[in-house]
């Protein structure tokens, strides 16, 4: 049977019985060309201490520098706007010395749940020996998992998208479907047994921007149970991605999700990492021999080491983060038309934008917090290098966010006939009629002509009210009351199932 605009209007009801009925994400913290510096620490190579994690964490021929040095090599910078993340493409090296300078950036602040939307104008092109990515990641490793939003190496043109996680807490896998990328590995346990140890599990998108010169947009959502990620490219950006209340359930299939993972057990607080490597993973056996040792004749460090143009293109350049976490409040009615349509209807039906703007105008207005905090240059904890890009953890917790509060199941009262059947309620009012849009029970979309009282915030019953098949509900100064909605509801169902 086709959903009706009587389940609509029931989830519009749910959604506005009280101002904690509705989540919608809102704008917590946002990095862009004016604090991109400020709020992000630098991770720097000491090549002093015998430790090679003290130089990479994950095992890399890299040289980190930090944020004074990077920005006189010009590793760093803003352009156009946009943050500059790149490498050195001019020096030539030993093999066995050190390896080629880059820049790994960490933010000071630490993130829980929410929606990441990253806008990149640049993306690293695809080189071998070159292993680039942005990713979030807890402290401790891999207890407190990791999520790699945008990774690849050496000239795989595919975004690898990536868990890691503790197996012995809980459980996590894809199994590709409600996805559009592809299962490389399915268990997101870092030693899972038939997967290589740190492996963790892997979707690949062929689909997504990686690699684009011209760049474009990954998101990645973190629920309790499901790790979600997105890639557009700047043409099939959705509308409301850059709104206040940006929608992840109206996007689409992800190119990445989670089949199963309890998401609230397997990661706590993450830092938002963004580096540019070399070798490491990239040259492992089964991953150089793939392709580019037979195209180079040379180890991964040899290649890195003595092609220093090979790498003039590998950098990001960044215009905005954002993230987003669910609040309580107000929301625009295009998100609430948004969400019911999404949610009963599968965007078969949508409210009429006179209904949804009733609605939202009983809403309270929104607050929107932001993270706050000094950033912090600070180096991590080193962690065991293995297959991920874990460092383990040691910046401080600048803010999080906190969660959403208790949602209220209060319901409004509708008058009722007296026990003699005499109708009770307001004398009869003016009523004006509202058509909404509906679906048939062929699937077709209809309309249903509701009359609407413009007198009284009671629904008139009986006599009070005009002689029709769909029965009236009133309104006030303007709008449906919470009253208006169920006597719709309840007087749509008649026409519409």
């Amino acid at each position: 049977m086709a959903p009706s605009l009587f389940s609509t209007l029931s989830s519009a009801l749910l959604l506005t019985s009280s101002a904690t009925a509705i989540q919608t994400y809102q704008l917590a913290d946002s990095y862009d060309s004016t604090n991109f510096l400020e709020k992000f620490g630098f991770f720097t190579s000491d090549h002093s201490t015998g430790n090679y994690n003290d130089v990479d964490p994950t095992g890399g021929y890299v040289s980190y520098k930090s944020a004074a040095d990077a920005q006189s090599l010009g590793l760093v910078k803003t352009e156009g706007g946009d943050l500059y993340l790149g490498v050195d493409s001019t020096s030539i090296l030993d093999a066995a010395g050190i390896g080629r300078s880059s820049v790994r950036i960490e933010s000071t602040a630490k993130y829980g749940q929410g929606l990441f939307v990253i806008n990149f104008s640049h993306l690293p092109k695809p080189v071998c020996g070159a292993w680039p990515a942005v990713w979030t990641v807890g402290n401790p490793w891999p207890a407190a998992g990791e999520i790699d939003i945008v990774e690849t190496w050496n000239e795989d043109n595919v975004n690898k998208v990536v868990l890691h996680t503790d197996g012995t807490i809980a459980e996590c896998r894809i199994d590709g479907t409600n996805m559009t990328g592809t299962i490389s590995k399915p268990n997101c346990a870092n030693y899972a047994a038939g997967q290589s140890d740190n492996e963790g599990c892997a979707g690949l998108d062929a689909a997504a921007p990686f690699g684009s010169a011209e760049g474009g947009v990954y998101a990645m959502q973190w629920t309790d149970t499901a790790i979600r990620v997105w890639g557009f490219t700047h043409a099939n950006v959705p509308a409301d991605i850059a709104s206040a209340n940006p929608n992840p359930d109206a996007w689409g299939t992800p190119s990445f999700t989670t089949s199963t993972c309890a998401a609230d057990k397997l990661f706590e607080e993450q830092k938002l990492v963004a580096n540019i490597d070399f070798c490491g993973v990239a040259g492992n056996d089964g991953i150089w021999t793939q392709t580019c040792e037979a195209k180079t004749g040379m180890t991964c460090k040899e290649y890195v080491a003595a092609n220093p143009t090979a790498f003039a293109d590998v950098f990001f350049k960044i215009s905005s983060i954002k993230y987003y976490n669910l609040k309580d409040g107000n929301a625009t009615a295009s998100v609430i038309s948004s969400q019911v349509a999404s949610s009963s209807v599968a965007q078969t039906a949508v409210v009429s934008s006179a209904l949804s703007t009733a609605v939202a105008s009983e809403m309270p207005p929104v607050t929107t917090p932001v993270v706050g905090g000094t950033a912090v240059s600070e180096k991590p904890v080193p962690a065991t290098s293995g297959a991920s890009t874990a460092p383990g953890a040691g910046v401080p917790t600048v803010g999080v966010p906190a969660s959403s509060s208790t949602v209220s199941t209060e319901k409004p009262v509708l008058e009722t006939p007296g026990a003699s059947g005499t109708p009770t309620g307001p004398p009869p009012i003016p009523t004006t009629l509202v058509v909404a849009p509906s679906v048939g029970f062929n699937g077709t979309l209809t309309t249903a002509v509701i009359p609407v009282g413009t007198g009284s915030t009671s629904p008139c019953v009986g006599a009070a009210c005009p002689a029709t098949t769909t029965g009236p509900v009133q309104a006030s100064a303007g709008k449906l009351s919470s009253s208006g909605l169920v006597a719709a509801a309840a007087a749509l169902a008649v026409l519409v199932v």
